[in-house]
């Protein structure tokens, strides 16, 4: 009898756990499956160290069954940031797949194109420098003591095309543990390389601070 009993407790319970199954479990899952979100994608093979632009992303439609709860679903989230991988049109996007600028090593060379290059001048003093307070972005006027053959006498002298530089990157001095900067990369075009190189080489640089930014 008791064993009738158990056997009637053990139908009815892998009864109930059937019903369970086929009309609550199994239909989640189904649905589940069945749900779909939009994410981001890559529209082209993306090289590492590239700019992200609209243009080289869209939205696509994907089941969000078993997706990663930190999946790229927003564009505006990796806009302008750069590639740290190479990426393929069908890959999942994730944040650890971009970085910043300012996270790569001599990103600011980045800023550069056709139309301008980057030039890099020493240094002499701390001074020069503005005491190790200048940042890339920074504007600056950059003036020489350099020797006036006209009249025979070294004399601080403002080149034209020298002012209102933008500072790429700046490169501090590491061995003595302070801010000093011993040299700076500036954006310019090939006038003012040319006048970059010839004031490092005739005179003695030094930096006067215009502005923080872009100088329109």
């Amino acid at each position: 009898m008791k064993l009738m009993k158990n056997r009637n407790f053990l139908t009815i319970l892998s009864a109930v756990i059937a019903v369970i199954i086929a009309f609550v479990i199994i239909p989640g899952i189904i649905s589940g499956i069945k749900d779909t979100i939009y994410v981001v994608r890559v529209t082209e093979n993306v090289e590492p160290y590239t700019l992200i632009t609209e243009d080289m992303l869209m939205l696509k439609e994907v089941g969000s069954y078993n997706m990663p709860q930190d999946i790229i679903v927003k564009k505006e989230e990796i806009l302008g940031k750069y590639s740290n991988v190479t990426i393929l049109p069908g890959d999942n996007l994730y944040s650890e797949k971009f970085i910043l600028k300012s996270e790569i090593k001599n990103g600011a060379l980045y800023d550069t194109d056709e139309s301008n290059m980057a030039v890099t001048v020493t240094l002499k003093t701390n001074a020069a420098g503005l005491a190790g307070m200048l940042i890339p972005g920074d504007i600056v006027d950059l003036v020489v003591y350099m020797e006036n053959k006209e009249i025979g006498e070294y004399r601080v002298m403002e080149v034209p095309e020298l002012l209102n530089l933008e500072i790429l990157d700046v490169y501090r001095n590491n061995q003595t543990g302070s801010d000093e900067i011993k040299n700076v990369t500036f954006n310019v075009d090939s006038d003012q390389a040319v006048k970059l190189v010839e004031a490092e080489n005739k005179g003695i640089i030094h930096l006067i601070f215009v502005s923080r930014g872009y100088i329109e």
